[in-house]
């Protein structure tokens, strides 16, 4: 899967570069989020902080 999206995200130059990785990221984490069998929505949760 990665060389595909390196092969496409490689052809951009400057600021289209950035945006483009950027979109490709949200556009897998999208893809991830949405499968149970990927791991779904089930991250870690950061817990409050505790008071000394």
């Amino acid at each position: 899967m990665a060389w595909p999206l390196s092969c496409l995200a490689f052809r951009l130059r400057g600021g289209y570069f950035a945006v483009g990785t950027w979109v490709i990221a949200e556009v897998v984490r999208l893809i991830v989020v949405r499968f149970d069998s990927l791991g779904a929505a089930s991250g870690r949760t950061l817990s409050e902080p505790r008071s000394a």
